[in-house]
């Protein structure tokens, strides 16, 4: 179910963006914008809630990474637009939820794994869960990198996608953080 929703959530951003932008993609109206940033936000909100493990993540980042990868070279074989258009936005979004995600377990040292009742005694046969987040950083940066032709490395693109996606990575950590906190004062 997660795969799933990974996939819609690039579906759903990318083709808002598409559809509203302007001069580039996100040149569009700032109420575009905004229901990006809320549709994203809310499916990464979700997203954790769909994977009992770390072992389910690797296989949920896997089954992403190979889904970015047929994307990449079904563009390339294409040529079509916005098949590279969102294959780039699927590689922004594993790439800067991942980091973002990263950062939070490198700097509070706590994981879902250590945090929550619901991971605690699951094997980590793979790895932990930064490691996942690690790779998938790499993995994201390295399709980006193939995708080049796409984005063209215009900082209008991508410094407003980076804002777009890291907006609502922020706003997914928050409202979960809230509504986790107002879970345990009941």
């Amino acid at each position: 179910m997660a795969i799933l929703l990974d996939g819609a959530m690039a579906l759903a951003g990318a083709s808002i963006l598409w559809h509203s932008g302007g001069r580039t993609v996100v040149d569009g109206a700032w109420v575009f914008q905004v229901g990006c940033i809320l549709i994203v936000a809310v499916m990464l909100g979700v997203r954790p809630r769909l994977v009992a493990s770390v072992n389910v993540e690797w296989i949920v980042i896997g089954a992403d990474v190979a889904g970015l990868v047929s994307l990449i070279a079904v563009w390339l074989s294409s040529g079509r637009y916005f098949i590279g258009w969102l294959a780039t936005f699927g590689a922004l979004v594993l790439m800067l939820a991942s980091m973002w995600q990263l950062l939070a377990v490198v700097i509070t040292r706590r994981t879902p794994v250590s945090a929550s009742p619901r991971w605690q005694g699951r094997e980590r046969v793979g790895g932990s869960l930064a490691s996942v987040r690690a790779l998938s950083v790499w993995a994201g940066l390295a399709a980006l990198l193939v995708l080049a032709p796409v984005h063209g490395g215009d900082p209008d693109i991508l410094s407003g996608l980076v804002v777009l996606i890291s907006g609502a990575t922020f706003l997914s950590f928050a409202a979960r953080t809230w509504i986790t906190a107002l879970a345990r004062a009941s």
